[in-house]
């Protein structure tokens, strides 16, 4: 019996969970990653199992080193954001207004519209501790006075693309954002509440990873945390602008702090076992 039959079943059965599940039937026949039905039993097994109760951050941690995860240096940001000389592009698809991000002719002071080079490579040809100056690829220089802001920008660094050294592929199921959607206590629910992948628009809490972990490291907070090139996450530079000329993918972070991490292990090593204990624990739920 797949996930949607499970689902219905448990409604006929209960009638006092259908207003809850009908949202669940619309998730699972509207999933937008093409998972195998085994990775979604073990979701649900993880849920069921964990109970809500995320890995602690030493439990994290000691995972990492089993698997040979290299700790990092802190990463410092340089000030001013950016200097002369720098690869760097426009990229509006993060949500930032082109309308709070106008550029300026650095001659007359005319304001210019930046969408027109939206998802285009430049280079920076003048900074201070402020603003930035533009050779856009059409040859036009802009001046942008807000081009030294640390964040919520549309402008980026152009990183090209590297070769980076990680761990065997890593299987990891994150609840990035716990508090806003909170796994249902009723063990009936928690073994057919499969969410699904988490994207930009939507408000869907669990996240289901796979990929290499290429080290570990220190915020400014002192909470460790690590990143993955995680497959569900790979995006070029410029998501929603078409095809880029490069093929720089940005990594995902998980902090055990932040987050909940409910489970992590190498790809293709689950739990032995975890199979039958699921049947079991289906078999309680849906049993007359």
């Amino acid at each position: 019996m797949g996930l949607r039959e499970e689902i219905i079943a448990l409604a006929k059965k209960e009638a006092s969970l259908r207003e809850h599940l009908v949202p669940l039937l619309k998730e699972s026949g509207e999933s937008k990653v093409a998972i195998q039905q085994s990775t979604r039993d073990f979701i649900d097994y993880i849920l069921t199992t964990r109970d809500s109760k995320p890995l602690a951050q030493n439990e994290v941690m000691q995972l990492l080193k089993r698997a040979k995860v290299p700790q990092k240096p802190p990463i410092v940001r340089a000030k001013p954001r950016f200097k002369q000389g720098d690869h760097l592009f426009l990229d509006f698809s993060f949500g930032a207004s082109t309308s709070a991000f106008m550029g300026e002719d650095p001659v007359t002071g005319d304001p210019l519209d930046l969408s027109t080079w939206n998802c285009k490579r430049c280079v920076c040809i003048a900074a201070d501790s402020s603003s930035v100056t533009l050779e856009m690829d059409d040859g036009t220089t802009v001046m942008c006075p807000w081009g030294q802001k640390p964040t919520k920008t549309p402008l980026f660094k152009f990183t090209p693309k590297i070769q980076i050294t990680g761990t065997p592929p890593l299987e990891i199921i994150y609840l990035k954002e716990p508090g806003k959607s909170p796994i249902p206590k009723k063990q009936e629910m928690q073994a057919v509440n499969y969410l699904g992948r988490g994207g930009k628009g939507e408000q869907r809490a669990l996240n289901y990873y796979t990929g290499c972990c290429f080290g570990w490291r220190l915020n400014k907070q002192g909470q460790p945390y690590f990143q993955v090139m995680a497959q569900q996450r790979y995006q070029i530079d410029g998501t929603g602008c078409g095809k880029k000329p490069w093929d720089a993918v940005r990594p995902t972070s998980f902090n055990p702090l932040k987050g909940q991490v409910l489970y992590i292990g190498l790809l293709g090593h689950r739990p032995k076992g975890w199979e039958q204990k699921f049947a079991q624990i289906k078999a309680q739920s849906l049993a007359p």
